[in-house]
């Protein structure tokens, strides 16, 4: 899947989709789910009709789904393109922007 190619929508979309297929696959039905997850009912509903949802929740609903270690692949660094950037990071780490 590109991501790059997809709408903001399309991409929350298919989170809800895949999220709906393990669901499915669990043999959960989405009021196992919500109590499960301590999520509402509703919140669940909404989230697999439309992708909407607080990303509390979403952390919540991928702990009682079973996923929750596929969060660890988020925001990874990317791997150093050579000598200059490796040693410039070695150097200092930033601990905030300034405008």
């Amino acid at each position: 899947m590109n991501l790059t190619l997809m709408t903001d929508i399309e991409i929350l979309k298919q989170i809800a989709s895949r999220a709906k297929d393990a669901r499915i696959k669990q043999e959960l039905r989405q009021s196992d789910l919500s109590e499960r997850s301590g999520v509402p009912l509703s919140s669940v509903r909404v989230f697999e009709r439309s992708g909407k949802i607080s990303l509390v929740y979403l952390v919540k609903l991928m702990r009682a789904l079973s996923c929750i270690e596929e969060l660890d692949a988020l925001f990874v660094p990317s791997e150093i393109d050579d000598l200059k950037t490796t040693l410039k990071e070695h150097k200092t780490t930033r601990q905030r922007v300034r405008k």
